[in-house]
């Protein structure tokens, strides 16, 4: 199976783009929502933290967003033929990197990602959020300084030409 990983910040439209690649009959996996794959854990420890947004900036600090090793490799050594699309991003997500055959990073600018995720979630996006706060200067960050090694996507584009620029790709 080849594995193919639709990265970027909340809100680039990595599951919107993962929807449509579901629609046009593709293996998705959206990590954030698959069984098990996901958790907020406690830094020093890695022990599952259970709580609920908003989060609060100390609690930020303590605490990382991760995929579960065992369950990800499992996953993406299938041996199957075909593709494979994961959607989603963690804190550990450069361990898995070697996997994939491309990675694709979508990116949009700071106005359209908060406009996104308080469509999504009002109460937990709220413009005073330690969360959009800090999701606000990581955009920053990745905008001055793309992440390596990846196909920059403007997610801000119609999903069916971000899909179709995606499996061109693909199909290369």
């Amino acid at each position: 199976m080849r594995n193919y990983l639709i990265e970027g910040i909340s809100g680039s439209g990595k599951s919107t783009v993962g929807d449509e690649l579901l629609r046009r009959g593709y293996k998705v996996v959206e990590a954030d929502w698959e069984p098990g794959l996901s958790q907020w854990v406690e830094k020093e420890t890695g022990h599952p933290a259970k709580h609920e947004p908003p989060f609060s900036e100390e609690w930020l600090a303590k605490h990382i967003w991760v995929w579960n090793e065992e369950k990800l490799n499992q996953m993406l050594d299938e041996e199957q033929d075909g593709i494979q699309f994961l959607v989603g991003g963690a804190d550990n997500m450069e361990k898995f990197f070697s996997k994939f055959t491309k990675r694709f990073f979508l990116y949009v600018d700071n106005e359209l990602m908060k406009r996104r995720l308080q469509n999504r979630e009002p109460e937990r996006w709220p413009d005073e959020s330690a969360e959009l706060r800090r999701m606000t200067e990581w955009n920053n960050g990745l905008l001055s300084n793309p992440p390596k090694n990846v196909i920059l996507i403007e997610g801000s584009q119609p999903v069916n030409k971000i899909a179709d620029i995606i499996l061109g790709e693909v199909n290369e």
